[in-house]
């Protein structure tokens, strides 16, 4: 990193003084304090969050961010790990980007480029996270959605309605689309060719005409059993047959899921009580609905109605043996009855509502906040046993207190919110074994969260004009904050900032990491401080963080250690598998003038620490025994292997599709349409002139570059692949272990889509050498070789580039029942094509494999070595920033949509700051988003516009 990173600490935002002070006399409650703080220092958790320079990307861009990582528990940065994993998986999970950052003093950045190869078009998410923060689910990882589109055409505008329509017992899919230009001129009258597909099975095909507003109607009947992810694929049959993608999501009515959570937990015989509610659609969203709650005897009990993302809440005082149920007025009007939870005989039921308020000044009570919360504890049981009420803030306990009831029925507390900080707050009433019988999370906001100032040295602001925004920090006091602090400015003609929808690092931090599931407008609820929604979202968002099963269980060591920097970790062994004790280690990279000497201990194991990070590290070990001697010394390196997550939830709908998207990212393509026409260029589709890879030494038979898939040195740098093995499946399109069917007997291989893959090394198909094809032998060769000793692969898999090779494959050795038949007066590849069309030779694909020394299988690796390349690192680099001493427009023109990104603005002692640059060559209001923290529990986030004429 190239700006110094020290960061002032200050007093804590919130303390438990208070909670610290009381003196806890039951040893029950005690012993359960205990046992939460004991797991909370074996695992304390941490908070992630990144903020990115905007939302959408095209192909060409760069996706700049800054990391932020906390401690949850009071919003210090972590000390604990200083490695963060940075990735970008498209919509079918397929990770495309991992690297490292290294993390310090809980700050990193840096950016990804997209370059349209390894990232083209598409829907993404953009994913975060250490190692440590593997323990504790997937929840606290950060995630956000992101679409790059692509430069080299422009698809249609789409609007897309469906419908479905039960008839003569098959469900009939009615699909309503409207197709326009970037420009939003209808495509009238355009001849379509039509396909429906769930998955790769084709539900309807045919072609249909749009009429004079670019609309067309299209029906087909849908499977049982079909999936909700459908794909038509439109192709223009007037003009240069055009063709694209459009997911048709189906989120029918009927299928809304609705749930209803009392307060606490449970309906209890006799005990008014609040019912929260959220429905569900299809489509995975909040869907706004209305009911009425009914007894078995049909008698209206309540009336509800959502309030915002489908969610709300009733009151109700359910009776002894009775059942509810609610019939419901979905969306589009049809009607549907849900069942209420079971109503129990006897239990205890937890409510919380806001005591009184009390004004700042003693005087009119009118806008004042109240300043406790009411918690009301209601039992059928006066004679219940102790119970323990303990409320939690960011996993610290800040409130704990015994209840018993006696001779009454019900308890009710008063607790100040001074007592919690911003944000949720856990309430659990637990027995004495520890065991949960009500929980409930509440808001607190205290309004305490730093006020960041951005005042422009101007009004306005002309095309390359010098622009300066004098940045100042406080605390909610007044007090100067001293921080770390990052700011994209974006032009508002190309990029569309949502607030209401992104999430800032205030809500992340406070609001949707501690909430299970994802939480639609996050913004909504901190900006607008609708009391009643944030609590209906409480009600029935449910939370993360530790259960009690865990808190009050035998505390077992975490699973994923932390990792705070960056270690080549190993163990010398020698033939026989034994440790080599005390073994001397020496390591070499290219980014370092000496090596470094290690010695490794008596069990064989080394690290090596302090070791300088770049984008593209290799580095090569050597060892020895203790006597010098490396006859029979191996090396072994740890090797984490990438985590696999759960397939993001939801289906991304592409920017033609979205209608937020397609404001967005058409006024991005308009900018470009506009800048070519200003410089005097014709707009043409772009037409790809690659020149060919040639690998040097490639034993190729069709000819130097001639392959369906080529990946030179430069391509294999960027994957970060440790073995040949990880490269290749990561890289080869198509390549995956299957049943190879077309021999007999059948065989699990290597396959490139349905041909068997052969992998020749330079020159030397494994297969002829192995003489018995068997993949386990084959990916023990290819686990073998490190990806960095490879310098060429080239895919054949179509039958005009894999003739040469199916003349020399060896039946015998590769079980074949079946020949080519001789031909008489026909060349040799000539009577190879003729057997494939006629289906003689089984289907293979080539993968020529070409090595840096060029020895193929018979390769001899030097005794006692080890070349490691870890996974590549984020080395970060400046943004380009422009510096106009001549206002006037030139021959290039300036049309950034990002206008400026600084990931370190940093505060003076006073709070001050300066954000200097250049406004761009289109007059166009600018957004200016900027976050950050003192790194010892000050957040902030503040979003405002600047004027640009």
């Amino acid at each position: 990193m190239k700006k110094v990173l020290y960061l002032f600490l200050f007093t804590l935002l919130f303390c438990v003084n208070t909670f610290a002070q009381q003196k806890i006399a039951d040893a029950g409650l005690v012993r359960l304090i205990k046992q939460q703080d004991s797991l909370q220092q074996l695992l304390p958790v941490e908070k992630l969050y990144l903020q990115t320079d905007k939302p959408v990307y095209a192909v060409g861009d760069t996706i700049w961010f800054k990391g932020y990582l906390f401690n949850a528990n009071y919003l210090k940065y972590s000390s604990r790990s200083g490695l963060m994993y940075v990735e970008l998986v498209n919509d079918s999970s397929t990770v495309v980007y991992r690297r490292m950052a290294p993390v310090g003093y809980g700050i990193t950045y840096g950016q990804i480029a997209i370059d349209g190869k390894d990232i083209p078009e598409g829907s993404y998410t953009l994913r975060a996270y250490t190692n440590w923060q593997r323990n504790f689910g997937e929840n606290y990882l950060f995630t956000k959605n992101i679409y790059i589109t692509g430069t080299d055409n422009q698809p249609w505008m789409v609007s897309v309605n469906t419908k479905a329509v039960r008839e003569n017992d098959k469900e009939n899919i009615y699909a309503s689309l409207a197709f326009s230009e970037a420009d939003r001129q209808a495509l009238r009258l355009r001849e379509m060719q039509l396909k429906v597909l769930d998955d790769n099975k084709t539900l309807f095909k045919g072609q249909a005409q749009t009429d004079a507003s670019g609309g067309m109607n299209i029906n087909f009947s849908l499977p049982p059993k079909a999936a909700n992810d459908l794909t038509m694929q439109a192709q223009d049959m007037q003009k240069g047959n055009r063709k694209q993608n459009i997911p048709l999501v189906l989120n029918r009515p009927e299928n809304t899921d609705l749930q209803f959570m009392p307060e606490g937990g449970s309906l209890v015989a006799g005990i008014p009580t609040k019912v929260g509610f959220k429905a569900i659609g299809e489509d995975g969203k909040g869907a706004n609905i209305r009911g009425k709650i009914y007894n078995s005897k049909q008698e209206e009990v309540a009336a509800f109605i959502s309030l915002h993302k489908g969610m709300g809440n009733f009151a109700l005082t359910p009776k002894p043996g009775e059942t509810y149920t609610a019939k419901v007025m979905l969306p589009g009007g049809q009607s549907k009855t849900y069942q209420l939870p079971q109503v129990k005989a006897s239990g205890i039921v937890l409510n919380i509502n806001e005591y009184q308020k009390v004004s700042p000044t003693g005087g009119d009570l009118e806008g004042a906040e109240s300043d406790s919360l009411t918690i009301r504890l209601t039992t059928t049981d006066q004679q219940a046993n102790t119970c323990y009420l303990i409320g939690q803030a960011r996993g610290v306990i800040c409130y704990a207190s015994s209840v018993k009831f006696g001779t009454v029925n019900e308890k009710t507390l008063n607790i100040s919110k001074n007592l919690f900080p911003t944000g949720i707050a856990r309430f659990s009433l637990l027995n004495q074994q520890g065991q949960p019988l009500n929980e409930r999370i509440v808001y607190i906001d205290h309004n305490d969260n730093l006020r960041i100032s951005i005042k422009p040295n101007k009004q306005t602001y002309s095309a390359r004009d010098s622009v300066a925004l004098n940045v100042k920090v406080t605390d909610k006091t007044g007090k100067p904050i001293q921080g770390s602090f990052s700011v994209a400015v974006t032009d508002n003609d190309q990029v569309i900032t949502d607030s209401l929808t992104n999430n800032t690092l205030v809500s992340s931090l406070l609001l949707t990491t501690d909430l299970k599931g994802t939480v639609e407008e996050p913004q909504y609820y901190l900006q607008n401080k609708n009391k009643q929604a944030i609590d209906n979202l409480m009600l029935t968002q449910g939370w993360t963080g530790y259960e009690w099963a865990q808190v009050t269980a035998l505390h077992k060591q975490p699973q994923f250690a932390a990792e705070p920097e960056f270690q080549i970790k190993g163990e010398v062994v020698n033939m026989l598998g034994k440790k080599v004790e005390n073994a001397r280690i020496t390591m070499i990279s290219k980014n370092s003038q000496m090596p470094d000497v290690n010695q490794a201990d008596k069990d064989g194991k080394f690290v090596f620490t302090g070791i300088t990070v770049t984008d593209s590290a290799s580095f090569f070990l050597k060892a020895t025994s203790k006597n010098g001697d490396d006859f029979g010394v191996g090396i072994a390196v740890d090797k984490a292997p990438s985590p696999e997550f759960n397939k993001p939830a939801g289906r991304y709908l592409p920017w033609y599709i979205d209608t937020t998207l397609q404001k967005s990212v058409s006024k991005g393509i308009s900018s470009r349409l506009d800048e070519a026409k200003l410089n005097g260029n014709h707009v043409l589709n772009e037409v790809e002139i690659a020149d060919k890879k040639v690998i040097k030494g490639s034993h190729n038979r069709n000819g130097p570059g001639v392959a369906d898939q080529t990946l030179d040195e430069k391509d294999i740098e960027k994957v970060g692949a440790v073995t040949l093995s990880e490269l290749l499946e990561l890289k080869v399109k198509g390549l995956a272990v299957k049943l190879f069917t077309a021999v007999s007997p059948s065989r699990l291989s290597y396959m490139i889509y349905d041909k068997e893959a052969h992998f020749v090394i330079d020159g030397i198909d494994l297969d002829r050498v192995m003489k018995v094809h068997n993949i386990n032998d084959i990916k023990g060769i290819l686990d073998s070789y490190p990806a960095k000793d490879v310098i060429g692969i080239e895919v054949m898999s179509s039958s005009a580039l894999t003739e040469d090779y199916n003349e020399d494959s060896d039946p015998e050795s590769a079980k074949v029942s079946y020949t080519a038949p001789p031909a008489r007066g026909k060349t040799k590849g000539a009577v190879a094509h003729t057997a494939i069309k006629n289906n003689l030779v089984p289907p293979y694909a080539y993968i020529e494999i070409t090595t840096r020394d060029g020895a193929g299988p018979y390769r001899q690796v030097t005794a006692g070595t080890y070349t490691f390349k870890p996974l590549p690192f984020v080395v970060a680099k400046d943004f380009y920033r422009p510096r106009y001493v001549d206002k006037t427009p030139n021959a290039i023109k300036d049309f950034r949509s990002t206008i400026h990104w600084d990931p370190l603005v940093i505060t003076d002692k006073n709070g001050n700051a300066t954000v200097s640059f250049y406004a761009s060559d289109k007059p166009n209001n600018y957004t200016v988003v900027m976050e950050g923290s003192d790194m010892n529990g000050n957040i902030g986030s503040v979003v405002q516009r600047l004027g640009v004429k």
